[in-house]
């Protein structure tokens, strides 16, 4: 009878608690081709990393997720280091929307190709 009770609570929790990919792995490029966000997003953690590309540039953001529905993954991207030289970067605020595919930062859109 216990058993039937757990699994019964069980069954309505799954059903009505949205559920969000603990990984989203997506490769992120903007309308004008010269920008280039690799992203590796846990939606568990509510940690990632981002790699952007731009120029000659290379550089790796740490990412903490501010807030998540079940249409925007929503954080802010702190620099952590750089193939390309950089000692520093700023951080920048970004969405995610997981229905489109689309990641935006500052003016900046781009089409994302999921990849895991």
């Amino acid at each position: 009878m216990i058993a039937k009770i757990i699994l019964a609570f069980v069954a309505c929790i799954s059903l009505s608690t949205p559920v969000f990919a603990e990984l989203i792995v997506a490769r992120c490029v903007s309308e004008s081709g010269r920008s280039i966000y690799d992203l590796e997003l846990n939606t568990e953690r509510q940690r990632g990393e981002i790699r952007y590309r731009f120029m000659g540039q290379d550089t790796f953001y740490d990412v903490t997720l501010n807030s998540k529905d079940q249409k925007f993954i929503t954080g802010v991207a702190s620099f952590k280091s750089a193939l390309s030289g950089e000692t520093k970067g700023n951080p920048f605020a970004f969405s995610y929307d997981a229905n489109t595919n689309l990641f935006t930062e500052l003016n900046i859109k781009a089409q994302c190709s999921v990849l895991r």
